[in-house]
């Protein structure tokens, strides 16, 4: 573990010690808003490589749903486990293939759980984007709080924390963020404007809104 991490992890616990007396939805926004900094976010998103796997991704949905790959129908990917998972492979072959850059391995996570939500569920492009976005941001804030909050809070176990967490990050990525994201992926603002708006959520989220 890197000594910035180390340090993060610290910071957290000792948080999230410091607000025990607290009920535990009050003290997921607050260590939720510690970890949802630029700075971390940066390390997840990278300049490119999210704009980059959304294209891919958006690619991949539409040419599965145009029935582009030979012989499987669209509608056996939606209710067969076996075919969804194979389309998933092939999509992400052709993204790991497509994106020559640097990537977090919660990036390809994120991916993969977005788009077996999009094609299971048959979403829309902009919801597969803004799930690509919350998975990323979840997987980053879970990774850091999980055991933390396992170690203070005794009474929960992983599964109730995880759906704090989830629902705490729904609330920050929320469908205000659409417009935002899709100029993000057409190029019309940076990915710093894109963190800023994140970030800027995450501390402004009232404690305890679930």
């Amino acid at each position: 573990m890197g000594t910035s991490k180390r340090k993060l992890n610290e910071k957290i616990k000792q948080l999230i010690q410091n607000n025990s007396s607290k009920d535990i939805k009050e003290s997921v926004p607050i260590a939720t808003s510690e970890i949802i900094t630029e700075k971390e976010l940066d390390k997840v998103f990278k300049e490119d490589s999210f704009r980059l796997f959304v294209v891919a991704g958006i690619n991949g949905i539409n040419r599965v749903r145009a029935g582009e790959f030979g012989e499987i129908d669209f509608e056996e990917v939606k209710i067969n486990e076996v075919t969804l998972q194979e389309i998933i492979q092939r999509i992400l072959d052709i993204v790991e293939e497509t994106v020559d850059t640097d990537f977090a391995d919660v990036m390809l996570r994120a991916f993969k759980l977005a788009l077996t939500a999009t094609l299971k569920e048959d979403k829309a492009i902009l919801e597969f984007v803004l799930d690509f976005c919350f998975y990323l941001i979840f997987l980053l804030v879970q990774g850091e709080l999980i055991e933390a909050f396992s170690d203070v809070y005794t009474d929960f176990g992983h599964d109730q924390i995880n759906d704090l967490i989830k629902q705490q990050v729904r609330l920050i990525v929320s469908e205000e963020l659409n417009d935002l994201i899709t100029d993000y992926v057409d190029g019309k603002v940076q990915l710093k404007v894109l963190l800023k708006q994140i970030t800027s959520k995450a501390n402004a989220v009232k404690i305890g809104e679930f």
